[in-house]
């Protein structure tokens, strides 16, 4: 039963309660999401800063192996 609206029967019954559950689980989930999102974030972030310092190596070495000309 849903239980009428207004009475006190609306918040006790059993697709309330359902409801509530998968409220939870959504929020739950949720919150999950976000910190592994955060998380990729701040991986990918220090990958890029890796990167460039390499990249600055790389340009420096090409440099000081050319011949100057």
């Amino acid at each position: 039963k849903a239980g009428l609206v207004g009475d006190g029967s609306e918040a006790l019954n059993m697709l309330s309660k359902e409801i509530k559950k998968y409220d939870d689980q959504i929020k739950s989930m949720m919150e999950r999401l976000e910190k592994k999102e955060n998380s990729y974030y701040k991986k990918f972030t220090l990958l890029e800063k890796y990167i460039n310092q390499m990249n600055a190596q790389s340009m420096y070495l090409t440099s000081m192996l050319t011949p100057y000309r």
